[in-house]
């Protein structure tokens, strides 16, 4: 699991006293995301992965192109 200092939203920066976060994790990376940005991570991928500093990948779902 994951650092105690570390448990903050990877996009908003807010942490766990102000709202729920959920941990993930993706190439051996882990990160907290809030209830507010996880659709950004389900809806917007392509475009906030990168800015996240995470790995993107292609996924059957998508054709073969990233959603």
């Amino acid at each position: 699991m994951s650092d105690q200092a570390s448990l903050t939203c990877i996009n908003c920066q807010r942490n766990e006293d102000e709202l729920p976060l959920t941990e993930w994790r993706m190439a051996g990376n882990f990160f907290w995301v809030c209830p507010e940005c996880l659709p950004l991570l389900i809806h917007r991928r392509a475009e906030v992965m990168p800015r996240w500093n995470l790995a993107t990948r292609a996924t059957p779902a998508t054709g073969g192109r990233d959603a």
